[in-house]
């Protein structure tokens, strides 16, 4: 499980070491939970905040709906989704070879 430290050291998140279809399913259920928050960036930071399998973050402890973000670190909500985001992001990612076009025979299902 990759474990990854802010800049002080003392503040951490984890996140898998796998990304499976119940995390793209948390991913979904997080974006709707997040609509009313209204930006964009915000709405990162709770989709990885759901994503996490540990952390330790001052201000972001105990019940998620009493967190406040106004009065968080900017910079430590957008370390968090930038590395949990850029890490997840690589399961959208198609090998060029799987993307490959069917050769024609295949299409028209001929031979």
């Amino acid at each position: 499980m990759p474990i990854c430290y802010y800049d002080d050291g003392e503040q951490w998140i984890k996140y898998p070491d796998q990304w499976l279809g119940k995390h793209i399913q948390t991913r979904d259920q997080a974006i709707e939970a997040s609509a009313h928050l209204k930006s964009a960036n915000l709405t990162r930071v709770s989709i990885a905040m759901a994503l996490l399998e540990d952390w330790r973050l001052d201000g972001l402890n105990g019940n998620p709906g009493a967190w406040n973000f106004a009065e968080t670190d900017g910079r430590l909500l957008m370390w968090v989704a930038l590395t949990v985001m850029s890490d997840l992001e690589k399961c959208f990612l198609v090998p060029k070879a799987s993307s490959s076009p069917l050769p024609e025979a295949t299409k028209t299902g001929e031979g």
